[in-house]
């Protein structure tokens, strides 16, 4: 027999909780926590990435070696912003709002009206750092590209590491 809630034979709502969990709720539960878990070794692999580049001045010609740690580095930015934005933050603003479908603009907005992030443009700007990443650009633009990239690299861990706690 299915509990309606309703106590009929006082005519009131019965407003104990359930025995159970829903199963929705366990299972968004259980993915929150996933979620957390891949942002947490995420956010480890783009901080030693950004240890590494501190040192470099981004101001000419890149090397091999320090072209590599910064694809590494803005690859891992990448990923920890995709994780962020498009499972964490859209799984939190379900909770909020479970009919919410929105674009990634959506949930950045979102996410700055629930104080999780500072300004959606922001984040809208370290999401495009993805696909920048897969184009080939002159030298001179991807300095600029790497320079922003190691600018906003410590936003994203700032953030998430807050969001997280």
């Amino acid at each position: 027999m299915v509990d309606s809630g309703k106590d009929l034979s006082k005519g009131r709502m019965n407003i104990a909780p359930p025995l159970y969990a829903k199963p929705e709720v366990t299972m968004s539960k259980k993915l929150l926590e996933d979620y957390k878990r891949k942002l947490r070794k995420a956010l480890d692999h783009l901080e030693y990435s950004s240890k590494k580049i501190q040192k470099f001045s981004l101001d000419h010609q890149l090397g091999e070696e320090e072209l590599e740690t910064m694809e590494s580095y803005t690859a891992r930015m990448s990923r920890v912003s995709d994780i962020f934005v498009t499972k964490y933050l859209r799984l939190l603003i379900s909770y909020e709002d479970p009919a919410f479908e929105g674009s990634v603009r959506d949930i950045c907005n979102f996410a700055e009206k629930m104080r999780i992030i500072d300004k959606a443009d922001t984040w809208l700007e370290i999401r495009s750092i993805r696909n920048t990443t897969a184009h080939e650009y002159e030298e001179a633009d991807l300095l600029k590209f790497w320079q922003r990239s190691k600018q906003l690299g410590p936003i994203v861990i700032k953030t998430v590491r807050a969001a997280l706690k």
